[in-house]
């Protein structure tokens, strides 16, 4: 299966273009919110983009657990980082992979990456912020009109709502 997890604010802003931006982003959440990110982002493996890597270059997984890194760069060189981040090419190789697989990939950014897996995803975590949070990348692509609403969980600072086709 695939899972598309990501936060947003009220604006459906999703990040800064860059890594300061970002810091900052990370620094002003409602404290609440990376809890509920950790949460309802888990995943048997996860996909992000090559901008992505700065972010999550340094994360511990399991054993079984991949990283995979989608860009247009097949050198692209991970050796120094986790054992389990894989350089891949191919958004449809992954979505061929996962689509109707039991293990579940979850898509965690950016913003082209959620475009690309979007159509093939069963599954939405979005995790909005009550307060507005610096950035100046917006995600309002995606579109609950085909989806379930099956669980909403307010926490202090915002809302977490878990949607399935």
């Amino acid at each position: 299966m695939i899972k598309l997890a990501f936060m947003v604010d009220k604006n459906y802003i999703l990040g800064s273009s860059t890594k300061e931006g970002n810091e900052l982003r990370f620094k002003l959440l409602p404290k609440d919110i990376l809890p509920q990110i950790a949460l309802w982002g888990k995943g048997d493996h996860y996909v992000a983009g090559r901008k992505s890597l700065q972010f999550y270059k340094d994360n511990v997984y399991d054993n079984d657990t991949k990283l995979y890194i989608i860009t247009r760069d097949k050198d692209l060189d991970v050796s120094k980082y986790s054992k389990n981040i894989v350089v891949e090419t191919s958004v449809q190789k992954l979505i061929d992979k996962y689509k109707d697989s039991k293990e579940i990939l979850t898509v965690i950014g950016g913003k082209q990456i959620f475009i690309a897996f979007l159509d093939a995803c069963k599954e939405l975590a979005v995790i909005m912020s009550d307060e507005l949070v610096l950035g100046d990348i917006k995600f309002d692509e995606w579109d609950t009109e085909d989806l379930t609403l099956v669980k909403e969980t307010r926490f202090e600072g915002g809302v977490t709502k878990i949607y399935r086709k």
